[in-house]
């Protein structure tokens, strides 16, 4: 039994890119804005 085309599963990309310093920032300014909103928090409760 296959799955469904919307299912498959598809290759793994041999080629990685890692995220640059702008994009860090950003995801970090994110988390803080989520931390400030929410707080009291754990760090699990952020992710």
């Amino acid at each position: 039994m296959s799955a469904p085309a919307s299912l498959a599963a598809y290759p793994a990309s041999r080629i990685r890119r890692r995220s640059n310093r702008a994009e860090v920032e950003a995801r970090r300014e994110a988390l803080m804005r989520i931390i400030v909103l929410q707080q009291p928090m754990m760090v699990r409760q952020v992710f």
